[in-house]
């Protein structure tokens, strides 16, 4: 059996989290694994965003994603892997992955940036349309829909979420529609008062089909289960999210809710030399722009926290 190689630092994700932190510790020298899904998978199509700095007329997520991994190719002390992680431990003071196919890898630093996956809602062919006219981000993708007829889907446990994205929805367009999809639409009194007086009706039938291009992914209409037609030219689903919450848990790690994780402005979490960036961090915005940039961070400061000490002075604040 082959010995397992300690890194410097291992980087659990190669999303734009985890390629921005790769950058880093690639140019600070420091050996570096970046471990990424072995088959990544999305429910939904990867749009062009146009909030990314300096590029005016839109980056594609995917081409962002090559152009990071062409980036990481420079630096020799970074490896990139496509591998599948089941498990992860702390061993003194050593993090120990392992993966579905028997392989361990070993780092004296961690930064998990796994991402989440946004949950669609349960429509015939919708996927068709996701990332093309139903999205899941406003931030990225709202300014789109200025004076457009726009449907807010709201999935269960997301009540007081879709009202607040419904609400935030009006800055773009003031025709807004909320629909339950057959859940219940769990408003409290003040998202109830609020939405009506932004004149935002709340629909609480199941939508049975979307009318519309599948070629192109336009929608025109929602179908809903009553006969009636909810016409649109986009959409908003706010279905929840998934993370791998499993995994995590494996780790002593500070939660919010149980699935984010917990972490300072440095990104460090609660654990000695273990940092968390992207999508997974708790309360983070979950941008293309924001992700580089915690990433960024947690290179910066696991990268000073692995310093040796006749490298630094006295007094640091770990």
């Amino acid at each position: 059996m082959a010995e397992t190689i300690l890194h410097d630092a291992i980087i659990l994700g190669g999303g734009p989290a985890g390629l921005a932190a790769g950058v880093y510790l690639g140019r600070y020298l420091r050996p570096t694994l970046i471990l990424d899904h072995k088959k990544p998978q999305t429910r939904w199509h990867r749009p062009i965003a146009h909030n990314v700095l300096g590029f005016p007329a839109g980056i594609h997520r995917n081409q962002l994603l090559d152009w990071g991994r062409a980036h990481i190719a420079k630096y020799d002390s970074v490896q990139l892997l496509r591998t599948t992680i089941a498990s992860i431990a702390q061993q003194d003071s050593t993090f120990v992955l392992a993966s579905t196919d028997g392989q361990t890898f070993a780092a004296k630093g961690l930064i998990l940036a796994p991402g989440i996956e946004y949950l669609l809602p349960d429509i015939p062919d919708i996927f068709d349309y996701a990332g093309h006219s139903i999205w899941h981000c406003p931030e990225c993708d709202g300014y789109k829909c200025q004076g457009q007829k726009i449907v807010v889907i709201s999935g269960p446990g997301t009540g007081r979420g879709s009202a607040e994205m419904a609400l935030g929805l009006a800055i773009w367009t003031d025709d807004i529609t909320l629909c339950t999809n057959g859940t219940d639409a769990e408003l409290d009194p003040e998202a109830a008062t609020k939405l009506a007086a932004a004149g935002i009706p709340v629909v609480n039938e199941k939508i049975t089909r979307i009318l519309g291009n599948p070629d192109d992914g336009q929608i025109e209409a929602f179908v809903l289960a009553n006969g009636r037609q909810l016409p649109a030219a986009g959409a908003f689903a706010n279905q929840g999210s998934d993370s791998p919450e499993e995994l995590l848990k494996q780790l002593p790690l500070d939660m919010y809710q149980g699935r984010w994780v917990n972490v300072d402005y440095r990104m460090r979490t609660n654990i000695a030399r273990c940092y968390a960036a992207g999508d997974i961090v708790a309360h983070a915005q979950t941008q293309l722009s924001v992700a580089m940039g915690t990433g960024a961070t947690a290179a910066i400061w696991l990268h000073k926290e692995l310093l040796p000490q006749n490298l630094c002075l006295s007094g640091r604040d770990w």
